[in-house]
């Protein structure tokens, strides 16, 4: 069967990385499409560093971009950390594949959004792929404020997705917890507010 959207970073240094993203459907849905893969990508991200408590900052931090801010907002800015150096990487087209690359498969069964994140490149152990997990959330955000660049209202679509997977993201933590979390659910609860006559 053939996903709904997939995304492949590849990252060819720290600040260097190529997006490409498929989507199963083009066309006038095409930024919901977008809108869905985003969101379940950065929740999933955050998901995956649950417990480090990156995942918090990083919901902290979602909270705070806005309209204005999102075409230079930066994770990195949100780590007092000496030893993270995280900048918005350059995007850069296809060279082949990264040394560090996620792959990403989204897709709806039984009605509920669904995503497989795969990390490559970090070893056994995921060496620096906390590190990895906040730039691809940079870099994905600038490919789509780049493409957007000439039409706002769907770039503002970016920023009002990643403050409400932000508050999401927190407000599950603290009721439920992350391991309850539903990211269908989530995924789909954003979507009905970003696109509600969809």
């Amino acid at each position: 069967m053939k996903n709904m959207a997939e995304l492949f970073i590849d990252f060819y240094s720290k600040y260097e990385a190529s997006i490409r993203v498929s989507l199963s459907d083009s066309g006038e849905r095409t930024l919901l499409y977008e809108v869905f893969l985003f969101t379940a990508f950065v929740l999933q991200q955050m998901k995956n560093l649950n417990g480090t408590g990156i995942d918090d900052a990083i919901a902290r931090a979602l909270t705070q971009v806005e309209d204005s801010t999102v075409d230079t907002f930066n994770l990195g800015n949100y780590f007092n950390a000496s030893d993270i150096d995280v900048k918005i990487p350059t995007i850069v087209g296809f060279r082949g594949k990264g040394n560090k690359r996620f792959i990403a498969e989204f897709d709806v069964i039984n009605s509920s959004p669904t995503i497989r994140v795969h990390p490559k490149g970090f070893g056994l152990l995921g060496k620096e792929v906390n590190y990895y997990a906040l730039q691809s959330i940079n870099a994905l955000l600038k490919y789509f404020t780049i493409k957007y660049s000439k039409n706002p209202p769907n770039k503002y679509v970016f920023s009002d997705a990643l403050n409400l997977c932000g508050r999401e993201y927190i407000t599950c933590k603290n009721s439920i917890g992350i391991r309850s979390l539903n990211q269908g659910q989530v995924v789909t609860n954003i979507l009905k507010q970003l696109f509600p006559k969809q």
